[in-house]
């Protein structure tokens, strides 16, 4: 029987695992939030969000979801599993659960970070500790069958030319009304570099592939370098392993992701990609950033470079219109004369607090930072006071849902 070591790393901000024990090539899968591979067959697991006072309510709901998928990972039929679980600076019961898992298996290996290093450090940091040959990544409130690292591990020792595995999931939608389960299926295989680089590129191509299992050397040399933290961060790193190498697809229903609706400044306010989606410049910096840091990959072959243009060039035709929109946004109210006066804060906290999308938050941040520059104090106060409204008011999804929103504006501008 031929045997491979693998990786299983969680990570989160408020909860974070990392796991990494032997298995055995014959056996699937099975992992949390985020889990990585490395050489050997090793499996990441990572989570960026971190529970507050505000959510102690589904601290138990999350702390059972946590150890939900730490034995969907550890009841892998491949058993040479190594797991590195990171805990980002949890504080909702994470940390005891995961160091009575760790004591009881001797292949868990627990790391609890002093501070919230945010979701992507942590990502970086289990991949460095692993040491399998397989890497991948996991949420901590995921599920994964007992067969998925078993059957993604075969696939790659049979298709030598793929890089990254991943099966078709189940997305499990919560927070948008009634919970439910949506069937997602996907088909890389067949796809050359250019025509899946260009699917990544105009965002029609399902991001699972992120968690899915890597070889652990190829995954390594990507994130040599620090990932841009940036608007579609995580759609340019997978436009560089779409270049660098294949994607195999697995037909089989193997993996349920837990997908929350609310906004990313709510679930993830310390993410470098939430913080990206909302600078001034967002798309424009995106747009300027995919040829220079595709060009400079060492991991996409030379002879693969010149795919990089003609994609980019219709992407960026496409984000014109909101390119010319940041450009113009900037030019009317940041050089041009403007009564700051004009602007009516209580009117724009309003529509941050009920704003869905990341261009509306956009332009509420842009003002807002504008009107800080002139009187910081003032616009602090009053955000303190919206946050105070919706303390003393009884407890409620909605509230703890605004109080973030607030919290993550109060933060972006007290540093101004």
């Amino acid at each position: 029987m031929k045997y491979r070591r693998v990786l299983i790393w969680r990570s989160g901000r408020s909860r974070g695992v990392c796991v990494g024990k032997k298995l055995r090539l014959p056996y699937p899968v099975a992992a949390l939030r985020s889990i990585s591979i490395q050489p050997h067959t090793l499996f990441s697991i990572s989570n960026e969000y971190h529970l507050t006072e505000y959510y102690t309510k589904r601290t138990a709901l999350s702390v059972s979801r946590t150890a939900n998928a730490l034995e969907a990972l550890l009841n892998q039929t491949y058993k040479n599993i190594e797991y590195i679980i990171s805990d980002n600076a949890s504080t909702d019961g994470t940390e005891a659960l995961l160091r009575s898992y760790a004591l009881q298996d001797p292949r868990i290996r627990y790391i609890r970070q002093a501070t919230d290093i945010n979701g992507m450090e942590n990502h970086a940091f289990v991949l460095r500790e692993a040491k399998g040959e397989y890497f991948m990544w996991a949420s901590d409130d995921d599920w994964w069958d007992p067969r998925f690292v078993e059957t993604l591990v075969q696939v790659l020792e049979k298709n030598i030319a793929y890089g990254v595995a991943m099966s078709h999931y189940h997305k499990y939608f919560i927070n948008h009304g009634d919970p439910f389960i949506k069937e997602v299926r996907h088909d890389f295989t067949h796809l050359d570099h250019r025509a899946l680089y260009r699917t990544y590129l105009r965002g029609r191509a399902t991001t699972i592939f992120f968690f899915g299992v890597y070889r652990t050397d190829l995954l390594k040399r990507v994130f040599k370098r620090k990932a841009p933290w940036c608007f579609n961060g995580l759609m340019l790193t997978l436009s560089e392993i779409a270049l660098a190498t294949r994607s195999f697809s697995v037909p089989e229903f193997l993996h349920r992701q837990l997908q929350d609706a609310r906004l990313h400044i709510v679930r993830h306010p310390t993410n470098p990609y939430t913080i990206g989606e909302l600078e001034p410049f967002a798309v424009t910096r995106y747009v300027l950033t995919i040829p220079w840091w595709l060009f400079t990959s060492s991991v996409i072959p030379l002879r693969r470079k010149y795919l990089i243009v003609g994609p980019w060039a219709g992407r960026a035709w496409l984000y014109k219109k909101k390119i010319a929109h940041e450009i113009g946004r900037f030019v009317r109210y940041a050089i041009l004369p403007f009564n700051i006066k004009k602007i009516h804060v209580d009117g724009l906290l309003d529509e941050w607090l009920t704003a869905a999308n990341y261009v509306t938050l956009a332009d509420i941040l842009f003002f807002m930072n504008q009107y800080a520059k002139k009187d910081k104090k003032g616009i602090l106060e009053r955000i303190k006071a919206r946050k105070q409204t919706f303390e003393h008011q009884t407890p409620a999804r909605s509230g703890e849902d605004e109080i973030k929103k607030l919290m993550f504006l109060e933060g972006h501008l007290g540093k101004i």
